[in-house]
């Protein structure tokens, strides 16, 4: 196999474990309520975009913004049965 073919096989592999690694940060975030993690999935998957894992990168990062945008309601309270973490959020 050529240098060349190689070079892009590595590539491909660690587009896939970076766009993995971005949708664990995406899911510990929901759990964790953490907007710093949902950040940390759209830049994993950005990065999996970049090393020609083009639609499960582009995936990673949807899912990242939805649950990014999860969080922050979470986060403020306007979803029921979550308590709000933002000291300045809405009153009940």
């Amino acid at each position: 196999m050529s240098q060349r073919g190689e070079t892009c096989g590595a590539r491909v592999l660690a587009g896939w474990v970076t766009c993995v690694i971005g949708l664990f940060c995406t899911l510990w975030g929901v759990f964790h309520i953490s907007i710093a993690y949902e950040v940390l999935g759209i830049l994993f998957g950005a990065a999996g975009y970049v090393l020609r894992v083009r639609r499960f990168g582009v995936v990673t990062v949807v899912i990242s913004v939805v649950s990014l945008e999860f969080v922050l309601m979470a986060a403020q309270g306007y979803i029921p049965s979550i308590e709000p973490t933002d000291p300045r959020s809405r009153n009940p």
